[in-house]
């Protein structure tokens, strides 16, 4: 029965006083049809910084989603970052805990540096250290949660180096190098033992030039 007929044949029942049931005013538009996500979540280094790739898919057969963005949330079931919210489809963030100042690293996850031992030192889940192994829920609504892992290899790797905002190399914690300053009084030393130097050659020279005359003087007076 089509819905027109069937919304035709209740009028007509009603007006004749027959009782009609609730369910026959319903139009049948079919069951609803919720929207679903998923996608991949990966890890990688490049260029040396660890970001976490996404790549989303919303399948929403009735249309029902507005949002344009998505939300991500590292939790590992006893912390959890506020939500990153990103673009709808795909991306990468910068692994929470990483930041660079000058294209130097100044932060890595999990590590700090300590000046005095001239090296990153491994402080566990501290510094957002947690979320090298963690879940992250992305979320539109609908959502889905996936386990990620910090990447691997050296490039993650804290460098030996001492972070510095000007983008130089500092020195290295595996061989350290201290700076030896010249003393200052080697530097400024140097003019006055030359000047000193002079003086000595000149007043010798003139000791020597005194004494010459000198004799000349006596023996002429021999003679006479």
């Amino acid at each position: 029965m089509t819905a027109a007929f069937r919304t035709i044949a209740v009028a007509v029942l009603a007006g004749v006083g027959v009782v009609v049931p609730a369910a026959a005013y319903a139009v049948d538009y079919g069951a609803p049809r919720p929207p679903s996500l998923s996608g991949t979540l990966t890890s990688a280094c490049e260029g040396d910084v660890p970001y976490l790739y996404y790549d989303l898919s919303l399948t929403d057969p009735d249309g029902n989603v507005t949002a344009t963005t998505a939300t991500l949330t590292f939790s590992d079931g006893t912390n959890a970052l506020a939500p990153l919210e990103v673009p709808r489809d795909s991306g990468r963030i910068t692994w929470p805990g990483y930041a660079e100042q000058g294209g130097v690293a100044t932060a890595w996850p999990g590590y700090a540096w300590d000046a005095s031992a001239n090296a990153w030192i491994a402080v566990g889940d501290a510094n957002l250290g947690w979320t090298r192994e963690a879940t992250v829920t992305v979320e539109v609504n609908p959502s889905f949660t996936q386990a990620v892992t910090y990447p691997s290899g050296d490039a993650c790797m804290p460098p030996t180096q001492q972070p510095t905002s000007e983008g130089t190399s500092a020195v290295s914690a595996s061989a350290p190098v201290a700076a030896t300053p010249l003393a200052a009084t080697g530097i400024e030393s140097m003019p006055l033992a030359v000047g000193g130097g002079a003086l000595l050659l000149a007043g010798a020279g003139f000791v020597f030039v005194a004494a010459r005359r000198a004799g000349r003087e006596r023996a002429g007076a021999d003679r006479s």
